[in-house]
């Protein structure tokens, strides 16, 4: 599979508004200045297609900064086998805020060929031009290899190793036919669990040098001795007469138990009716606080709408004053109006015609005059109507005024009416807030002191007791147990040979088990560090610059698994400079692409430690994108 990056389209992702960038099929080189965009380029590629960015972190923010609504788009043209494609992904976001909560959600869409799919159905498009979405960051990212933990680069590596098994190994050796016998019949973890089981059942029945089964010996020896069994049957008889004593002890408790229930379910009692009468107590005064809180929160409601209604008649009042003073101000301006308009009187110049300057015929004067007399007649009725509507608002706000006196004295006297109720329900509720609630009422005290005088008797009952007796039988009855052990001692001192006979030979089994152990773990070391040898030269064939190591000799002697990248006999990191740690890392990405047959672009960051005879020298045989800072 040969997937060829042909160009990107990026709008309004990170600090991109808009870009088109094209690629050559072998080698392309974006540079510029530090923060210009180029890494950028390199986070929207891997996004579209892995959800990652060029740090290899999942679902990375990619909303440009300080940018409230847009929907940042990465377009990827590619081709897959001389077959272009056209892969579109888009993000959205949606806030939605609850209170002091504030979500932001992202959604994720997918474009292939401009037709909408779910993610799944385009991951399925690319896995039908057979690209391998699992291996993507591995095979085009420089360093996602490298990143991995060791066990899962040696998954990877040992997958080019062709398939030798250990059997086959184990076989060649010779040595190890024991290890062989079992590898026919299980694998190399199932054969190393139970020979570290079976190691650990003998270190902890046996000892890690026999010093338990040993110990039991030494123990079974030093049992054989000889007692003085009349003192021994005189201390079993006083072991006998003791016991006789605890069981009289028990029976005295068990009364002293009952008479204990008696009492304390009557304290029990006691207290339940303390409780309750105290809790009467506190949801009596609880209820007459909520009364009075009420009646002083009603009244203070009532107060202040008394007060809003106050405000609002004296507000309507001054206002309609204002009004009034208006009206009289234009009733004022009419009447000049209207003087003006009843001596007006007609202009005789306008019975000279103004184009010739002769006087006009009488008729036309006439209609003149007519027409001078009608238009005055109707300014003056049009003047006199707006008086009297004038006058006619005056009286009705004369007549409002009135009104609004009545009610703001009503309300000044209803005002001071609800203050004083105010005022009395506020004294009232501080008052009783005060009051306290623990003093005890009559019925109290005297369940109280029934109550102390109970708990007094169930002290006195206490010294009764006898405590520890279960503790006296167990350590008597060992006592006893002992001294019949001993007494019995006498007749299995023989019995004590043979068990130590049978446990020498034990001990002859478990060092010949523990020596089969530790043999078929040693070959097993054996037989996995020579798999090692074998495999690392078979995937080392596969790498031009690199070589790996997958064990290593620790100080004690140990060899211990492990996945090391070396370039000429160095490792990598350590002594080797910047240019060939670059060639290291592609040639890790190009070897891996020809083994899987997954031909991607490659893409480097930080190229411009690299000079144009180096930068040649990294062309493979897949398409490589470098990115450069320049000045």
């Amino acid at each position: 599979m040969n997937f060829i990056l042909k160009r990107m389209n990026i709008k309004n992702f990170k600090g991109i508004r808009e870009r088109t960038v094209d690629f050559d099929e072998t080698l392309t080189k974006i540079s510029g200045k530090n923060a210009s965009g180029k890494t950028t380029i390199m986070d929207a590629f891997f996004w579209a297609l892995t959800n990652t960015d060029s740090e290899l972190h999942s679902n990375p923010p990619i909303f440009p900064l300080e940018v409230a609504e847009c929907t940042p788009e990465v377009e990827i043209i590619f081709i897959v086998d001389g077959r272009e494609n056209r892969l579109k992904k888009t993000q959205t976001r949606k806030v939605t805020e609850s209170g002091d909560t504030r979500k932001v959600a992202m959604t994720n869409n997918y474009y292939y060929n401009d037709v909408p799919m779910a993610e799944r159905d385009v991951n399925k498009k690319l896995t039908e031009l057979n690209v391998d979405l699992e291996k993507f960051q591995e095979l085009s990212h420089t360093s996602a290899f490298l990143s991995l933990k060791k066990e899962d680069q040696r998954k990877i590596l040992f997958e080019m190793s062709g398939k030798l098994t250990d059997l086959d190994i184990a076989q060649r050796m010779g040595d190890v036919t024991e290890t062989a016998e079992l590898l026919e019949k299980y694998s190399v973890a199932e054969i190393k669990a139970t020979q570290k089981a079976t190691l650990k059942r003998i270190n902890e029945v046996y000892g890690v040098k026999g010093e338990i089964l040993q110990a039991k010996i030494e123990g079974l020896e030093l049992s054989k001795i000889e007692y003085e069994f009349s003192a021994l049957e005189i201390l079993k008889n006083d072991l006998n007469d003791k016991l006789a004593g605890i069981d009289t002890n028990r029976k005295a408790n068990l009364e002293t138990e009952k008479n204990l229930g008696i009492l304390r379910e009557k304290a029990l009692n006691l207290q339940m009716e303390v409780s309750g009468l105290k809790n009467t107590m506190s949801a009596t005064k609880q209820e007459t606080l909520n009364k009075l809180k009420k009646t002083f929160e009603d009244s203070r409601t009532d107060l202040d709408r008394a007060a809003k209604r106050y405000k609002d008649l004296q507000a309507e009042k001054t206002a309609i004053q204002t009004k009034l003073e208006a009206e009289i101000r234009s009733i004022d301006t009419l009447n000049v109006a209207l003087k003006i308009i009843q001596e007006m009187a007609f202009d005789e110049k306008s019975e000279i015609c103004p184009t010739c300057g002769q006087r006009l015929p009488d008729k036309n004067v006439q209609a003149l005059r007519q027409n001078f007399e009608n238009e005055k007649s109707k300014k003056i009725k049009k003047a006199v109507d707006e008086i009297e509507a004038a006058k006619s608002v005056i009286e009705s706000y004369e007549n409002r005024l009135k009104v609004l006196e009545a009610d703001i004295e009503k309300a000044k006297k209803d005002g001071k009416s609800i203050q004083d109720v105010y005022t009395d329900a506020k004294n009232k509720y501080e008052a009783y807030k005060i009051i306290p609630v623990d003093e005890p009422t009559d019925d109290v005290r005297i369940k109280e002191q029934e109550l102390i005088d109970v708990n007094a008797k169930i002290e006195e009952v206490k010294q009764t007791y006898i405590p520890n007796l279960d503790l006296q039988e167990v350590d008597l009855r060992q006592q006893l147990k002992d001294v019949e052990l001993k007494l019995n001692q006498a007749n299995t001192n023989a019995m004590i040979d043979e068990k130590i006979a049978e446990l020498r030979v034990k001990q002859a089994e478990y060092e010949q088990n523990r020596a089969n152990a530790e043999k078929i773990l040693f070959q097993l070391d054996r037989v996995e560090r020579e798999k090692n040898l074998l495999l690392t030269d078979e995937i080392n064939k596969h790498f031009d610059i690199v070589k790996w190591s997958f064990f290593k000799q620790q100080k004690n002697g140990d060899w211990v698994t492990t996945c090391e990248c070396f370039v000429a006999n160095k490792e990598l990191g350590a002594a080797l400079n910047t240019a060939m740690q670059v060639r290291a890392k592609i040639d890790i990405c190009n070897s891996l692409q020809k083994f899987y047959d997954q031909h991607l672009p490659i893409w480097l960051d930080g190229a411009e430690c690299l000079d144009s005879s180096s930068q040649q020298s990294l062309l493979v045989s897949t398409q490589m994108i470098l990115l450069m800072v320049i000045d």
